[in-house]
C-alpha cells in the first residue's frame, strides 16, 4: 500500500468512525462530516478502500442521518451520492432500505437529479413497477440542462429495453435538444441516438 493510499484510507476510517458516532454531533458538525465523506467514494479508487466503502453498517448509519434530517437538502444530496458511488464503485449491497430511500427522494427538489444518476442501476429497479415512467420523468427534473444529460445517459444505457410506447416521445425530446444544442458535437451525438431510436420503432 502506497503512502498516499494509506493516508486516504486513514481519513476514510476516521470519517467512518465519526459517522458511526453520528448522534454525538449537531447538524452543522454532521453536515461537514458527511460532506467530507461523500468525496471519498467518488475520488480516485483503490482496492484498499473496498472493505470500508462496502460496509453495510456504514450505509445504515448514513440512512439514519438522512432520515433524521430530511429537510437538509444538501446533506441528502451528499448521502445519495455517497451511497450511489459505494454501490457503483465499491460493491456495497443495495438494500431495500437504500432503494426505498432513493425512491422517496425522487420527489424532492434538489435531490432528485442526483437520485437519477444511481436509482436506475440498483438491482431492485428492474422489478420496480414504475420503472419506465420514472426514466421518462427524468427529463423534467430541474435543473433541466442537467436532467437532459441524465436522461440521455439513462436512455443510452437502457436503449435495447425501451418500450415501443416511449420511442416517439424520446425521439421528439432529442429533436428539441438538437435545436437548442450549441455545439456540433452535441448535435451529432443526438442525431446518432435518434437514428438508433428510429430502428426500434
Amino acid at each position: 500500500m502506497s503512502t498516499k493510499i494509506k493516508k486516504q484510507l486513514d481519513i476514510i476510517l476516521e470519517l467512518k468512525a465519526q459517522i458511526e458516532n453520528w448522534k454525538s454531533y449537531n447538524e452543522d458538525e454532521l453536515f461537514q462530516i458527511v460532506k467530507e465523506f461523500e468525496k471519498k467514494p467518488r475520488d480516485e479508487g483503490s482496492f484498499w478502500y473496498e472493505e470500508v466503502l462496502s460496509d453495510k453498517t456504514l450505509a445504515s448509519n448514513l440512512l439514519e442521518i438522512a432520515n433524521k434530517y430530511p429537510e437538509n437538502t444538501k446533506m441528502n444530496i451528499y448521502i445519495v451520492s455517497a451511497l450511489g458511488n459505494m454501490i457503483k464503485r465499491y460493491k456495497l449491497e443495495s438494500s431495500e432500505e437504500i432503494f426505498n430511500y432513493f425512491l422517496k427522494k425522487t420527489q424532492i427538489k434538489g435531490v432528485a437529479l442526483y437520485v437519477s444518476f444511481f436509482l436506475p442501476y440498483l438491482p431492485q429497479f428492474d422489478k420496480y413497477d414504475n420503472k419506465w415512467e420514472y426514466i421518462m420523468s427524468i427529463k423534467k427534473i430541474t435543473p433541466l440542462k442537467d436532467a437532459e444529460i441524465s436522461f440521455r445517459e439513462r436512455i443510452e444505457f437502457f436503449l435495447d429495453q425501451l418500450p415501443i410506447m416511449y420511442v416517439q416521445e424520446t425521439i421528439t425530446f432529442f429533436e428539441q435538444c438538437i435545436i437548442v444544442a450549441k455545439s456540433d458535437y452535441s448535435k451529432k451525438m443526438y442525431k446518432e441516438l435518434i437514428e438508433k431510436l428510429e430502428q426500434l420503432s
